[in-house]
């Protein structure tokens, strides 16, 4: 579906686009119909639509959405001022305690913006994501010493018990199954070990949380639930962590703004539904407002510090 969608945007015949991935008509019929084709002609077909040809093997559809969304968020992401929010940075780091010349783990690290504030503060780091233009962005900034690597956070290839501490920020509320990935976290921290955990929080009643969560979905295809506090805490309890430092903090986005960042043209369809909510008084949890013709709302975040229970 994804090459014949991409083939389709650019006009190109099936016969044109074997033509000049030097494939056969046959081998582009097989690849939009997921049939085996190997892998050099997958990336000879990627090449010539300009997509990462990694996305073409991967069967998770979830997990291939998350890549299709980051590989064009990535350069936003990177020179977003929010996401470079000091607050943000300083209370993860601070939550991870002075451990200087330790190993730790940045989870889903996107371009790395914790992994160089890891990197600045004397720790030696691992950043792993699943998107290969996030991790582009990681290595260009030559951190010597950190180790960049291409995974996935449901099925980590680290030993048990290899990092002091690990660290993930934005990235729960991406997955489909969260506890799997919790799970994973707690396998690869030592015993001695931090879990430190930076993420949008569900607050409100249930109405109000699946209208949130709708909302973010609208913005970003692959959001899959932002999880209240103590959803976290649970899936964290069930992955023999150990909550022992909580903190709240809130931050007003712009709607125009924050969709912006998402590489989507669905600014006015968002600019619409929210605007009618807000004069009906609606997502009182989101603070959501509209001034002079601009739409505010509030994201809630919560930062969790674990201990692995031994």
């Amino acid at each position: 579906m994804m090459i014949r969608k991409k083939r389709e945007e650019l006009g190109l015949t099936q016969e044109l686009l074997a033509h000049m991935a030097d494939v056969s008509i046959r081998t582009v019929q097989r690849a939009e119909k997921k049939g085996r084709v190997n892998i050099e002609s997958l990336k000879s077909i990627a090449a010539v639509l300009d997509i990462p040809w990694d996305l073409l093997i991967e069967r998770d559809e979830h997990l291939k959405k998350i890549q299709e969304e980051f590989s064009k968020q990535a350069p936003k992401l990177e020179g977003s001022s929010f996401f470079r929010n000091r607050e943000i940075v300083d209370t993860m780091l601070r939550m991870g305690g002075p451990s200087l010349g330790r190993r730790v783990l940045d989870l889903a690290c996107g371009p790395g913006i914790l992994t160089e504030a890891l990197y600045e503060e004397g720790w030696k780091v691992t950043a792993v994501d699943i998107t290969k233009e996030m991790l582009d962005i990681v290595v260009g900034k030559k951190l010597g010493g950190v180790e960049v690597v291409k995974g996935d956070a449901n099925k980590l290839t680290f030993k048990d018990k290899e990092f002091q501490g690990v660290f993930t920020r934005l990235s729960l509320h991406h997955f489909k199954n969260p506890q799997d990935v919790m799970e994973e976290m707690s396998r690869v921290t030592a015993d001695d070990g931090s879990v430190v955990v930076g993420d949008i929080i569900s607050i409100g009643n249930e109405s109000e949380r699946d209208l949130h969560n709708a909302i973010e979905k609208i913005r970003d295809a692959s959001h899959m639930s932002c999880l209240s506090k103590e959803e976290v805490i649970k899936a964290a309890e069930k992955s023999k962590l150990k909550l022992v430092e909580y903190r709240e903090l809130e931050y007003e986005r712009e709607l125009e703004e924050w969709t912006n960042i998402s590489g989507r043209e669905e600014y006015e369809t968002l600019y619409t539904i929210l605007k009618y909510i807000a004069q009906s008084g609606g997502l009182k949890s989101l603070k959501l407002r509209e001034v002079e013709g601009k739409i505010y709302f509030t994201h809630t975040w919560g930062f969790f510090k674990f201990k692995k229970m031994i």
